[in-house]
């Protein structure tokens, strides 16, 4: 067992959704823009960090869930590879926490680019990864402006 398996329904439910938004997301396809959706007294929001690279995005990301004290349960998702049975193809990743558990959860979409973007088999449990809340200092990097995201069922 994981992590992602070992959630509540509630947020497995919270990673799906997200993996959603992040897969149509693409479907302009363009590179997608790392960001978290945060679950605070019961409402998402969505911040995306558009940075000068990919990684710099996801650690400027990391570093805003880990120093957001009220945040019940937290997403993040960025684009990414994964190489399975030595094929590199692009993927989108989802990594997931709700506050108190030890590790995070992830989930990993491959997909062939494109306008929209075809998706290749189904999600990847990625196994544990390390907490998203509570691990870090105060928030560094720039979010962009705060927007509330109400996910489509």
């Amino acid at each position: 067992m994981t992590a992602w398996t070992e959630l509540d329904e509630a947020t497995q439910e919270l990673s799906w959704q997200v993996l959603d938004h992040a897969v149509d997301s693409l479907a302009g396809g363009g590179p997608l823009t790392p960001f978290a959706v945060v679950v605070q007294r019961g409402e998402k929001t969505l911040h995306r960090f558009a940075d000068e690279t990919l990684e710099e995005g996801v650690a400027a990301a990391r570093a805003f869930l880990g120093g957001h004290p009220g945040a019940e349960a937290a997403a993040l998702a960025y684009d990414g590879y994964l190489t399975r049975e030595g094929v590199r193809t692009d993927a989108v990743y989802v990594e997931v926490h709700r506050r108190g558990r030890p590790t995070a959860g992830c989930l990993a979409q491959r997909y062939a680019p494109g306008a929209p973007p075809e998706l290749i088999g189904n999600a990847t449990d990625c196994g544990d990864l390390p907490p998203l809340l509570g691990k870090a200092g105060p928030p560094t990097g720039t979010a962009a402006p705060r927007k509330r995201w109400l996910f489509r069922r």
